[in-house]
C-alpha cells in the first residue's frame, strides 16, 4: 500500500532485502512478498534487486540463512537498501520480523536500518500485545537515533476485535504521534 501510494508521486524503488518462506520455481527461489512489491513498483525491478537474500524455510532470517549456509551482515543488508535508493531515487523498504530480529550472533535488523540512514514507518499488527511490541520497537529505534515518521497499526486479522485496534490506537498515540489504524 505504501509503495503504491508513493508511486503515485513518481518513480520509487522497492526493497525487501530479507525474505523467507520462498518456493522453488524453475531454477530459483521466489518470494510472494517480493513479487507483490515488484508488481506494486510497476515491475521495473528484478526480484534479485528487491530481495537479494531469499530463503526457502518460513523461519526467522538468521535460522533460514544458517540452514542455507549463508552468513548475513547488517552492512550487506543495509547496503542493498541504499543501492536501490541510489538507483531508483527513492525507496520503500520492508523489513522482516521486527527491528530486533537477529541477522547473526551480534547484529540485528536495527543495525541494518541504521546503516541505510533512512527513517522508518513502523507497522504493527493489531492483536493483543501490540501495544507493548510497538512501544518497545519505538524505544529501540529512538535509542539508535533512527527517526520514526509514522506508526501504522495494521488490522489484518478479521478475527481481532475492533476494540483491540481502537484501544491500541489510543494507548500508542498517547506516547507517539502520528499513529494511524488501517482497517
Amino acid at each position: 500500500l505504501l509503495l503504491l501510494m508513493a508511486s503515485e508521486q513518481g518513480p520509487v524503488g522497492a526493497s525487501k532485502p530479507l525474505a523467507t518462506g520462498a518456493s522453488w520455481v524453475l531454477d530459483g527461489l521466489v518470494s510472494p512478498d517480493t513479487e507483490a512489491l515488484r508488481a506494486a513498483a510497476g515491475g521495473r525491478q528484478s526480484s534479485k534487486e528487491i530481495s537479494p537474500f531469499v530463503f526457502e524455510p518460513p523461519l526467522a532470517v538468521w535460522t533460514a540463512a544458517a540452514r542455507a549456509g549463508v552468513g548475513l551482515s547488517a552492512q550487506e543488508v543495509g547496503a542493498s537498501v541504499r543501492s536501490v535508493a541510489q538507483k531508483r531515487g527513492r525507496v520503500i523498504a520492508e523489513g522482516a520480523g521486527g527491528v530486533l530480529l537477529p541477522l547473526n550472533e551480534k547484529e540485528t535488523q536495527l543495525d541494518a536500518v541504521a546503516i541505510t540512514g533512512l527513517g522508518v514507518v513502523l507497522v504493527a499488527a493489531v492483536r493483543l500485545g501490540c501495544i507493548n511490541h510497538t512501544l518497545l520497537s519505538l524505544e529501540a529505534l529512538k535509542a539508535r537515533g533512527i527517526p520514526v515518521h509514522l506508526v501504522l497499526l495494521n488490522s489484518c486479522d478479521p478475527g481481532v476485535d475492533q476494540e483491540v485496534g481502537a484501544s491500541s490506537l489510543v494507548e500508542i498515540s498517547s506516547r507517539f504521534s502520528p499513529v494511524a489504524l488501517l482497517p
